[in-house]
This record gives structure tokens, C-alpha cells and sequence, in this order.
């Protein structure tokens, strides 16, 4: 399908690059991101005593695993602190029964739009440990909320979070850099608030606003 199209949009500069071998010579091309909800840039952030994961249950493909590695060492050393890890998919089970020995660690199914802001407006930073993405809606909507973000090193998220501006990046499937950087943010509220207010500003570029204008520039040049 990509080598016969004549016209193709991509939601992430990154994807574009991945998609381009595979085009025609005169193939136009666009990026168009996805856009956050208008409301999660309304959220007044209260942090409150927990981690969040918020994405899909894959335990492959969004890191779970690693990020669950990564858990013990994580609540040793702080406590006071809890995991929450919410969505829905297809390894809500497996996850289950992966933390059914860990009273600190949380699992919320069935998020709607509430609770997804409720949920990102008290915890003190996203932890997005993905091992491969084509966008990385959950970090744009991170930012969105203000809330500091630890991500993959992955092309998709480092183009939403322009490190160190928007968050921290860690190479994937690495549970003892994750834990690094987890430790680095919680010991730091001055570096969190930062984060806060830089990713706000950077996640201005998905509000709808901006994503609709660019969605109508592209359907003008197909006219």
C-alpha cells in the first residue's frame, strides 16, 4: 500500500522516516500528529503518593515487564510511594497475577476519560516504558496534564518530549536505568515542576487547535 499511494500523512516525523524506503519517488508526504484532549491541559495538578502507568495492557510491546522488574528496588527505596498501572487490553490478567504479591502495586481497569484525569493529576510522574511505538498518545496526554514523564528512548517519544525539556528518557528493556531515573525525579520536587510547566508548553502542539489546523492545511494541498 505505501509504495503505490501518491499522498501520505504520518502521525510522527519518526514514522514518516520508518515509511520512507518503502514510497514512490514522487510520493507527497505530511505529518499530522494526533491530538490531546483539550481538558487534560486544564488539570490542576495535586501530586499525591503514586507512580502511573497509563496505556494499553501489553506486556511486551509498552514494557510492562520492565517497568515491573524495576518495581521492588522502586518501593524499597521509597516507602511512602505506590505503583498504579491503568488501561485495558489483552495481559490484564498476566499483569494480575504478576503483582498479586505486592500490596503497593495497583491495577486499575477500564479507565475512562475521569479517571484517566484524576489519575494524571496526582501522580508524580508517567513512566512510559514501551519497547517500540509509531506515536505515543499517553505521553503527548502526559504532557498535556503536566505531569513529568519517564519515557523509552525511542524516536516516537523523544520527538514528543525533546528531553530534557519535556522528561527523562531511559533505554528500553533496562529496569535499573529506569529505576535511575524514577529515583532522580522523586528526589527532586524543583526538577518535577519544571517538567510540569516545560511539558505543558511543549504539548501545546497537540492541542486540537493545532492539530485540526494542521489536518485542514493537509486536505487543502490534496485539493
Amino acid at each position: 500500500m505505501l509504495a503505490g499511494a501518491r499522498h501520505v500523512v504520518a502521525m510522527s516525523r519518526p514514522l514518516l522516516d520508518e515509511a520512507r524506503p518503502y514510497l514512490r519517488s514522487d510520493a507527497r508526504t505530511d505529518v499530522v500528529a494526533a491530538a490531546a484532549p483539550d481538558e487534560l491541559f486544564e488539570i490542576e495538578r495535586a501530586e499525591q503518593d503514586y507512580l502511573l502507568f497509563l496505556g494499553r495492557f501489553d506486556m511486551f510491546q509498552k514494557g510492562i515487564d520492565t517497568l515491573l522488574a524495576a518495581a521492588p528496588a522502586i518501593l524499597r527505596r521509597y516507602p511512602e510511594v505506590r505503583l498504579v498501572i491503568a488501561g485495558r487490553g489483552k495481559d490484564a490478567a498476566k499483569i494480575r497475577a504478576a503483582i498479586s504479591d505486592h500490596a503497593r502495586i495497583t491495577l486499575v481497569e477500564g479507565v475512562d476519560a475521569a479517571r484517566r484525569a484524576k489519575l494524571l493529576r496526582g501522580a508524580l510522574a508517567l513512566i512510559v516504558p514501551s519497547r517500540f511505538e509509531g506515536f505515543g498518545m499517553v505521553v503527548a496526554e502526559g504532557l498535556a496534564a503536566g505531569v513529568p514523564v519517564i519515557a523509552s528512548r525511542l524516536a516516537a517519544l523523544v520527538d514528543i518530549l525533546r528531553p530534557p525539556a519535556g522528561g527523562e528518557v531511559v533505554p528500553p528493556d533496562d529496569p535499573a536505568a529506569l529505576l535511575s531515573a524514577v529515583s532522580a525525579l522523586l528526589d527532586d520536587p524543583e526538577r518535577r515542576t519544571q517538567l510540569s510547566v516545560a511539558g505543558r508548553a511543549l504539548a501545546r502542539r497537540f492541542s486540537w487547535d493545532v492539530v485540526a489546523q494542521d489536518h485542514l492545511a493537509f486536505a487543502r494541498r490534496l485539493a
